[in-house]
């Protein structure tokens, strides 16, 4: 479901990215755990200049979709640095947005040479 992804996903985060500067100590609220990482990602991606993405499947039903964006706008707020690409079937957003994600594919194929 999309609320076990939602928590899933916050849980992974914050796994790897919360609290991890020796000889600091946090709060154990999960907002304050999400807010920590989520500084940390945009200090990780400014400072490695990188962008991080999440690249997912949107559900065919309406009913899912709409839910489905409304856990992504969610996880978006919390993670800033984090850019969540959906994936469609729709072929009219493919002529629409090929300028704007084709250097992805350039991206993809670098890293599959190596």
């Amino acid at each position: 479901s999309d609320a076990e992804f939602s928590e899933r996903f916050r849980s992974h985060i914050v796994g790897h990215f919360a609290h991890s500067e020796p000889g600091r100590v946090y709060s154990r609220e999960l907002k304050t755990k999400i807010k920590s990482a989520s500084q940390k990602l945009m200090r990780l991606a400014k400072k490695r200049k990188e962008t991080y993405y999440y690249v997912f499947d949107m559900p065919s039903e309406e009913a899912a979709r709409v839910e489905a964006q409304n856990h992504i706008s969610q996880l978006k707020e919390d993670f800033p640095a984090i850019v969540f690409l959906t994936l469609s079937q729709d072929s009219s957003l493919e002529l629409k947005e090929q300028d704007c994600f084709s250097p992805l594919t350039d991206i993809f194929s670098t890293l599959k040479d190596h």
